[in-house]
């Protein structure tokens, strides 16, 4: 995905790419959400504000407050909000999780490029085809919430936005039935 490099997420902002991911993210066409939702969560990380995008906790002011101001993540999570992403990422809470069509998804990629099945490298050296384990792969609503995660990370206008657009009891439904699994 190009948004998972940090230097490509301006510049994909700034051509106008986050509408149409964001209204992809109600697309019917199988693990097309999904995939909109990992792009949005890229665009929304900052290596300014994560340190390595790996989710260290953003640097504060004396004050103990980040600023969002001079960020550029700060200004994607705002278009992705003013773009309805936000509701959309929402709505797909609700969905029935289906971690068929996310495989689904991968063996239509698989095909595409010529592959049996997605490449693995054994040790020899050797490429095989191979199967996407079951718990690496994220439904519509573990991909969502993974995303709303990425957007409201250190960010409390986003994390106020993501109240407001009553985000919470969908999250915690979520997060009920997936450790009751």
């Amino acid at each position: 995905e190009v948004g998972a490099v940090p230097a490509n997420r301006d510049i994909i902002a700034d051509a106008g790419g986050i509408p149409p991911l964001v209204d992809l993210l109600t697309s019917s066409v199988p693990g097309t959400p999904e995939s909109a939702a990992r792009a949005l969560a890229n665009l929304a990380r900052d290596a300014i504000e994560c340190g390595d995008d790996s989710g260290a906790p953003p640097d504060d002011d004396e004050e103990g407050v980040v600023d969002q101001a001079d960020k550029p993540g700060a200004a994607r999570r705002q278009l992705i909000y003013l773009a309805g992403g936000v509701k959309k990422l929402i709505q797909r809470l609700w969905a029935v999780p289906n971690k068929s069509t996310g495989r689904k998804m991968w063996e239509l990629v698989a095909k595409t490029v010529g592959m049996d099945g997605l490449p693995n490298h054994s040790s020899d050296g050797t490429e095989s085809a191979t199967v996407i384990p079951e718990e690496e792969l994220l439904s519509a609503p573990e991909q969502s919430a993974a995303t709303i995660a990425d957007l409201a990370y250190g960010d409390e206008m986003m994390q106020d936005a993501i109240i407001e657009a009553s985000g919470v009891q969908p999250l915690l439904r979520l997060l009920r039935s997936t450790s009751a699994a």
